[in-house]
């Protein structure tokens, strides 16, 4: 069991415990990707949280002063002071994506990645995972982003099987049959 999967885990398993509600998980679920967000946009931060110099007494006390700061409830700050004193702050991220597949998990779905190249409507992200949960005959919930290098498309991934429609996939496809005669290889 990976790092992030047994402190993902353990949270969720404090927070059963404890007696918390679907929306008190909601709530978990947004604290931590708030808190990966603000490492993920203060460079002073994420050096505050992930240098090796700096000791894993004072990575605790960053994290509980940002948790407070930022208005966290009492579980996540506790967690969140634990893992930065326990010297995981790299696995922060990590931590924060495993915690909703392994809550999915629970609840006998799965979680999936979405890449477009522009940003997906509600609707359409929707959509995708309803076409995914006919499927797969499993409930999908999907995470998405854009890179905007894909050109145009989506670049889906579910159960570790990545399904590439991107324009910029394809295009490379193409290419390797004019070049070099390969077959196409898609999903």
């Amino acid at each position: 069991m990976s790092v992030a999967r047994s402190y993902a885990k353990a949270l969720l398993d404090a927070a059963t415990e404890s007696g918390l509600k679907s929306s008190d998980l909601d709530k978990i679920e947004t604290e931590l990707n708030e808190f990966t967000a603000a490492m993920g946009s203060s460079r002073e931060l994420h050096t505050a949280l992930t240098s090796p110099v700096i000791s894993n007494g004072d990575k605790g006390s960053v994290a509980e002063a940002l948790t407070a700061k930022m208005g966290f409830s009492k579980l996540t700050s506790q967690f969140l002071t634990l893992v930065a004193r326990k010297g995981r702050g790299p696995a922060i991220e990590d931590i924060a994506e495993t915690f909703t597949a392994v809550r999915l998990e629970g609840e006998g779905a799965t979680l999936g990645t979405v890449v477009s190249a522009d940003p997906l409507k509600k609707e359409d992200l929707e959509e995708l995972a309803t076409a995914f949960t006919r499927k797969l005959g499993k409930k999908v919930v999907f995470k998405s982003s854009v890179d905007q290098n894909l050109l145009a498309g989506l670049k889906v991934t579910v159960n570790g099987i990545t399904y590439d429609g991107s324009l910029r996939s394809q295009l490379h496809q193409l290419r390797d049959r004019l070049v070099y005669g390969k077959p196409a290889t898609t999903h």
